[in-house]
């Protein structure tokens, strides 16, 4: 596996490849991932940041980061990716000024981008951070309308009572068309 990575990593002509084998090492990295947002939210103390995540097939993640860091050169606001290189997963950190609907406007914009690049990788809207509020509007991007019905059918096997992150997984009946029984 660790020869695989390599080899796709080393075609992207990296800085540095450094292999981290001891669990204190191990424990350091994962620790500086978990506080890469409270880093960034350190620099903008006066903003918030939009999380966002979205998922390609790892043999796209390089087009995607290239992607995304083209959009975000393009914007006045901060966004720092942090992203698993074994897994095709992306994360960026969109920091924007809540007092101001321009920043809000933009920080929705990249964050969009994101996903529709994504899914036109044959990836997903979200790696780990799940659908909610936020992402439940690119569902029908993603998925048919027979696969939203057949989730809705399972939710409503499952939850019957809609009582379970109503309306933050599927689409409701009002939503785009489709017809989930999400309620």
């Amino acid at each position: 596996t660790m020869k695989i990575v390599s080899d796709l990593i080393t075609k992207n002509n990296p800085l540095m490849i450094e292999y981290l084998k001891k669990k204190a090492e191990c424990d350091e990295m994962w620790r500086e991932r978990k506080e890469a947002l409270w880093a960034a939210m350190g620099q903008y103390p006066e903003c918030e940041a939009m999380t966002t995540d979205v998922c390609v097939p790892l043999s796209k993640l390089p087009e995607l980061i290239s992607a995304i860091k083209e959009e975000i050169g393009k914007s006045w606001l901060a966004a720092p990716i942090v992203a698993h290189a074994g897994d095709g997963n992306i994360h960026c950190l969109i920091i924007f000024d809540s007092k101001k609907e321009r920043d809000l406007t933009e920080a929705n914009r990249l964050s969009s981008f994101m996903v529709q690049k994504a899914i036109g990788m044959e990836g997903t809207c979200t790696g780990e951070h799940g659908i909610g509020t936020g992402k439940i509007q690119y569902m029908p991007l993603e998925f048919n309308e027979a696969t939203l019905n057949m989730m809705g059918s399972i939710k409503g096997a499952i939850d019957p009572n809609n009582i379970m992150n109503p309306g933050k997984i599927l689409p409701s009946k009002n939503c785009l068309g489709f017809k989930t029984n999400s309620r």
